[in-house]
């Protein structure tokens, strides 16, 4: 085991940090699961780094939703659904979304999951 890995293992706190650090969408998203979750008495600290993992993955969506439309490739669809589903299913096992709306969702005029898009949103 290298020095820096041992460093992480001792302060597994530097993994979430560098999960956030350079995404402020991420980060964005972060913090509002986390206010939601606790207004509904459901945060416990131990969530922070699958809510930091859900919060990677709306971001991940909503960019490469708009890389999709700005490139105009189809090919890309199957991604950017893939993303989409990760990221509603992430957000359904933190009990943000409820799991009967898995597959329901508003779209956005730009064709992407409102309930996602608004998470990342500034």
């Amino acid at each position: 085991m290298s020095a820096r890995t041992a460093r992480m293992h001792m302060r597994p706190h530097l993994i979430r940090l560098t999960m956030l650090e350079h995404n402020p969408e991420a980060q964005r998203a972060f913090t509002r699961l986390r206010t939601d979750l606790e207004q509904r008495g459901l945060w416990e600290d131990h969530f922070a780094f699958f809510v930091e993992v859900v919060a990677t993955e709306c971001a991940r969506y909503v960019r490469f939703g708009q890389e999709a439309q700005e490139s105009g490739l189809m090919e890309l669809d199957t991604i950017v659904e893939g993303a989409r589903a990760s990221a509603r299913s992430g957000l359904i096992e933190i009990g943000f979304l409820r799991a009967d709306r898995q597959h329901l969702r508003l779209i956005t005029p730009e064709g992407l999951d409102a309930d996602i898009v608004d998470l990342v949103a500034p």
